[in-house]
Order: C-alpha cells, then sequence, then structure tokens
C-alpha cells in the first residue's frame, strides 16, 4: 500500500514555493487552488500549477490538486486547467453529499476520455469540513471507486460549528474520530487536518501520535520542518516492527502447522486478530528503523 504519512500542500499562486515542489521528499504533494490562494489570483494559479504538475511526476511523488468546492462556481474550470497525465488525483474539499462525488467523478470521466487517459485513473480525496458534510461522509466514500482517502478539515470544521477555528477545539474531537472510523468503515485512507503551529515541534507530535492513535495514516503538512516527525509517527517504531516480527514468527511456526487458533508469546496468548495485527505493522513499514525516514 503506498504511504500517505504526509500530504504536503503547495499554494497554487506562489510561484516560488511551487519552483521547490520537486525537492519535496513528502508522500504526496497537493498544489491549492482553494483557500491558499486570493480571489484574484484563482486563475493564474491554474496556469502555475499546470506548469508545475510534470516536475512532480518525474519525481515518482503522486501529485494532486485541491480543487474549488462546487458551490464556488470554479471547479470544473479547474478540473479542465490541471487533469492530465502528470496529475494522481484530485481533493474535493467541502464535501458535504454523496451528490457531490457522483458529479465530480462525471467530470473526471468525461476529461480522461477526451484526453486519452485511462478511465479512472484520478483518484479522489474528499475533505470533510462541516457538519453536514461529516454526517455523510462514510456514503460519500463509497460514491466512487475514484475515493481513495477521507480528509477531515478541523479549522473549517470549528468554523462551521462557530466555534473558534483551532485544531485543538474541543468542538473537533468527535469528528475527527468519526472521519478515522467512516474511512476504515468504507475501506479509504484516513488523513488528519493540518496542524497550523509549525514551530510547535513538541505540541506537533503529540497532536500526531493522537492522530495515529484515532486510526489516521497520515495528514495534511504545510511546513518541511513536520515532513520528518510525521514519516516517523505515521509509522510504526522499532520496537513495534520487532514484536510484530516474533508475533508472526511464533504464530506461524507453531499455530498454523498445528492447526491452533492461539499460542503463547512472552506470556502473552497470540491470536489471529493480533497475527493479523502484526501483519499490518509489517505491511505499512516493511523496511528498517522508520525512524530514520526521511
Amino acid at each position: 500500500m503506498r504511504p500517505t504519512r504526509s500530504v504536503f500542500y503547495i499554494p497554487g499562486s506562489n510561484p516560488k514555493l511551487l519552483a521547490k515542489a520537486a525537492g519535496i521528499a513528502a508522500d504526496i504533494i497537493t498544489f491549492d487552488l482553494e483557500d491558499s490562494v486570493p480571489a484574484g489570483e484563482k486563475l493564474r494559479a491554474r496556469e502555475l500549477v499546470r506548469e508545475h504538475l510534470a516536475a512532480i511526476a518525474g519525481t515518482g511523488i503522486p501529485a494532486y490538486c485541491r480543487i474549488n468546492p462546487w458551490p464556488s462556481g470554479l471547479t470544473e474550470g479547474d478540473l479542465e486547467a490541471v487533469v492530465g497525465p502528470h496529475l494522481s488525483g484530485v481533493c474535493l474539499p467541502k464535501t458535504e453529499h454523496p451528490d457531490d462525488v457522483e458529479r465530480l467523478a462525471e467530470v473526471l470521466g468525461r476529461l480522461e476520455s477526451e484526453r486519452g487517459l485511462a478511465e479512472g485513473r484520478t483518484e479522489v480525496q474528499l475533505l470533510i469540513e462541516s457538519a453536514r458534510g461529516l454526517l455523510h461522509c462514510y456514503e460519500a466514500g463509497q460514491a466512487s471507486p475514484r475515493v481513495v482517502a477521507l480528509v477531515f478539515g478541523a479549522l473549517d470544521f470549528g468554523r462551521d460549528m462557530k466555534v473558534r477555528p483551532d485544531s485543538g477545539a474541543r468542538a473537533v474531537d468527535y469528528p475527527r474520530a468519526f472521519v478515522a472510523v467512516a474511512a476504515r468503515a468504507c475501506g479509504r485512507v484516513a488523513i488528519d487536518s493540518v496542524f497550523p503551529a509549525y514551530q510547535d515541534p513538541e505540541a506537533f507530535e503529540k497532536d500526531t501520535i493522537e492522530s495515529r492513535e484515532l486510526g489516521y495514516q497520515g495528514r495534511i503538512l504545510i511546513h518541511p520542518s513536520q515532513l520528518a516527525p510525521a514519516h516517523r509517527l505515521y509509522c510504526a517504531s522499532t520496537e513495534e516492527v520487532d514484536w510484530a516480527r516474533r508475533v508472526i514468527e511464533v504464530f506461524e511456526r507453531v499455530a498454523i502447522p498445528r492447526g491452533l487458533g492461539a499460542v503463547p508469546l512472552e506470556g502473552v496468548m497470540i491470536d489471529v486478530p493480533v497475527y493479523e495485527a502484526a501483519q499490518r505493522i509489517i505491511e505499512h513499514c516493511p523496511g528498517q528503523d522508520p525512524s530514520t525516514e526521511a
């Protein structure tokens, strides 16, 4: 499974930052046409993003684009500008209903056909940022096979709830957990919200540990200093990997050949769910010490 620990956002209207995009070692690079782009720069940002997509594709890192939401009237024009062989997927902000997703899938299908692209190649992430979107996010996640991830937007969610727009506000605790559960239920990846305080590494680490414990597999990032800790914290630790290997070894050496449902390991009974959990750890972080990754 392709890692999604770091989804790095770059404003589509900033040529200086766009030029640096190919040097950012994130799991996904997302060019933003929405919130980080002033209203008067939207059309220019489309052109800038289109010019930089090929450079990202050349690195092997998936290139995404956060388009503008349907109510803006800009969505289809954004798609016309960026859909092509160098675009891996789009993120649809303000997703509130399965109809939003079906409409997006229809436009993507038409553009792929017109441009000689394989049908269904353009992936979709759904950004859940409102109370209405939360109530429909499970159904929205199932509305198209293009959907690969549900993304939680804490700041806009707080604003929709008319509380302070802060990723730490109590009003986002429940929806943050709910989006992760909904993503798991519909077989999609769960990607957590941005952590704006990039100059507070301790708070970022604490919040990211909580994020992983909720079931998130990555998060939106806005500063290069957040890359290394995100890659480390969204992957199993060396101790967890070692434990998983011991579980797999004893289960496959003893339990499976003997037809047993459980086997002891270090004073603890290891059954099938624990064995499968250990397998997932190894599949997600198959290399050496994950804490050393850049």
